[in-house]
């Protein structure tokens, strides 16, 4: 379109450059010039079109020779101009390359780059962030706190700095429990951007790795108006820190009182449902402890609320037989869960009832990666059969599986019981019950 335009506007100055020449052509008359040379007059003649003409082309030659030196006196700085937006491109292109880079995970590159794109741009946000990314990936966290701090200075960046120090030093404040730094910073930034979903998030995370499980809580519940967290991470972290709260109330009223809350929050949470099912079997209240069992195991079977519904068996029941009845009230409530099978064969397997122990074994195989599957099996030919080599050979193929345990959902720790607080990554809540997987940090003791 833009050559469109061009092109017409040429023959537009084309036809009026003919059409002026026509006119002049067209014009009559003559123009006289009257000279005195040594006293005697001299008249020169000349056609009106010819003198039209000279006219014309003078205005043009004028016009020209301005043109001239109007851009004589711009050509400096255009050439300056020129040459500041090649080193503007230049200097671009060298940022462009170092975040390529970052994302590379090529520190040294990385910092090569951006001092590059310092010396062409000087030392915009974009170029600060990227030293200090660069010095982050070359474990230089001295240098990348400074870029930081630099950044945090920007009046329009600022936040984006301020992101970067609290970043840094929240790795440190979960990992060694010293968040007093980390706090403040935490707090500058929410006065700055109150509503952030990080901020909160951050805050939170700083809030539970001090133990200030009330203020954590006042975080949360913040944070949940602004979606900083999911409803299923609200539940679990709400529950979390009633529960805490509850271990450490000082009143029996309080304690049960949090430890209810923390159930009713999220039953899955199986400490909780633990914790609550023992402060009412202290109480006397039995059947209401077996109720908060049956329906956390509804949604979350686990070993721990198994080991605490066998404390809540009746004395009359302690027979094998009227054991295995008492089992199966609560393994009905959910017995397609592998946790569920595990525990009616074992159960079986103690009730020394063998036929029934190994059908239910043999149909958890086709479907089970647990090891405990394969070790009950084992159990079944010693104990049943007495047949050691058979054993063996179940035995072996355990040890190709793994048992359930208490995984970190952050950095993969596994436990053998619930942390609040992840002895690896410092994370709070973060451990689910699950198979993991075969490449995971090694187990903590419990």
């Amino acid at each position: 379109m833009k050559a469109f335009f061009k092109t017409l506007w040429l023959i537009v100055k084309i036809a009026a450059m003919g059409a002026l020449a026509i006119w002049i052509m067209q014009q009559q008359g003559d123009v006289a010039i009257t000279l005195d040379q040594n006293g005697a007059p001299v008249i020169y003649e000349f056609a009106l079109p010819v003198i039209l003409s000279i006219l014309v082309v003078g205005l043009l030659l004028l016009l020209s020779v301005m043109r001239l030196f109007d851009n004589a006196a711009r050509m400096p700085g255009q050439i300056a101009l020129k040459n500041e937006r090649k080193k503007l491109q230049e200097g671009y292109q060298a940022l462009t390359k170092s975040l390529v880079a970052i994302a590379a995970g090529d520190g040294h590159g990385a910092e090569k780059l951006a001092q590059q794109a310092a010396k062409k741009l000087g030392a915009p946000p974009l170029s600060l962030l990227v030293h200090a990314q660069a010095a982050q990936l070359q474990g230089d966290t001295g240098a990348a706190s400074r870029f930081f701090h630099q950044l945090a200075a920007d009046p329009k960046a600022g936040f984006l700095g301020l992101r970067g120090q609290l970043m840094q030093e929240m790795k440190i404040a979960l990992t060694t429990g010293q968040v007093e730094h980390a706090r403040r910073l935490a707090a500058e930034a929410e006065t700055k951007e109150p509503r952030s979903p990080w901020v909160m998030q951050a805050r939170f995370a700083l809030e539970a790795r001090a133990k200030n499980w009330r203020e954590a809580e006042q975080v949360l519940v913040r944070g949940a108006r602004f979606q900083a967290f999911t409803k299923d991470e609200n539940k679990w972290y709400l529950a979390a820190l009633q529960w805490m709260q509850s271990q450490e109330a000082t009143t029996r009223d309080d304690a049960r009182h949090l430890a209810k809350r923390a159930w009713e929050t999220c039953p899955p949470l199986v400490p909780a449902a633990v914790h609550y099912a023992e402060i009412l079997f202290a109480a006397g209240r039995r059947n209401s402890a077996a109720d908060v069992i049956g329906k956390s195991w509804q949604s979350a079977p686990h070993p721990d609320l198994a080991l605490m519904w066998m404390r809540l068996m009746p004395e009359s029941d302690g027979d094998s037989i009227a054991r295995v009845k008492w089992w199966d009230k609560l393994l009905l409530l959910n017995d397609r869960d592998p946790e569920a099978q595990i525990l009616r064969a074992r159960t079986l397997l103690d009730a020394n009832l063998w036929g029934e122990a190994r059908a239910a074994l043999m149909k958890l195989k086709l479907t089970s990666s647990d090891a405990r599957c394969y070790e009950l099996l084992a159990r079944l030919e010693r104990e049943e059969k007495g047949d050691a080599a058979a054993s063996a050979v179940w035995l072996a193929m355990a040890e190709e599986f793994n048992v359930p345990m208490w995984v970190c959902k952050i950095d993969g720790t596994r436990h053998s019981q619930f942390q609040t607080i992840c002895p690896s990554c410092g994370s709070f809540a973060s451990f689910r019950w699950q198979n993991p997987g075969q490449n995971l940090p090694a187990v903590i003791a419990a």
